[in-house]
């Protein structure tokens, strides 16, 4: 049933695709295109320059958030690691690189999760989302980046931090989807 929904989708086309700004991140693009109806239109569209990452941080089932600075919200976001691919990386090794520049904890599995998408109607890249159960030795070096600013894992039950979600503590959409992926794979029952 939900198929036939999706059938009757009519697509927006692309006239013509528009860059408007472009830096080592990713490029903004202020497309010309058409409406399913015929009307002509623009529609703006941000396309990151990597394959982006995150990475939900399990040990002893239990999954650590980190409190981040956001500079676009102005506030701190309670979030799982995240960030992009280097050139000839995989995404899985991406997600535990992350996680070592962010917490300086160190990957012993990384397994995906699945794929997300940010903001379907401006971001075009997909996400991938791992679950990457930590070792359990003494963290290793952080080597955060200048920009970022992050706290210390906080670690918590998949419960708490699902709470913490109905609370409107974790608002990051990568995050709550990451970890509504996560939830079953932690041992927390499904959430239907």
């Amino acid at each position: 049933m939900i198929e036939e929904y999706v059938r009757n989708v009519a697509a927006i086309s692309r006239r013509r695709s528009m860059p408007v700004f472009h830096n080592r991140f990713g490029t903004l693009f202020n497309d010309a295109v058409r409406a399913p109806g015929g009307r002509e239109g623009r529609y703006l569209r941000w396309r990151w320059s990597s394959a982006g990452v995150i990475a939900v941080p399990v040990h002893r089932g239990l999954v650590g958030l980190v409190p981040a600075y956001r500079y676009p919200i102005g506030a701190v976001s309670w979030e799982f690691p995240r960030g992009a691919c280097n050139h000839d990386e995989t995404a899985q090794d991406a997600a535990a690189r992350e996680l070592q520049e962010e917490t300086g904890l160190l990957a012993r599995t990384c397994a995906l999760l699945g794929t997300l998408h940010a903001e379907t109607g401006l971001i075009e890249n997909a996400v991938q989302a791992f679950r990457v159960d930590v070792h359990d030795s003494v963290p290793g070096d952080s080597a955060v980046e200048t920009m970022e600013s992050v706290g210390d894992v906080v670690w918590t039950s998949p419960e708490d931090a699902l709470g913490m979600a109905r609370r409107g503590r974790v608002t990051c959409a990568l995050s709550l989807a990451a970890l509504y992926l996560a939830v079953g794979s932690v041992g927390l029952p499904d959430l239907a």
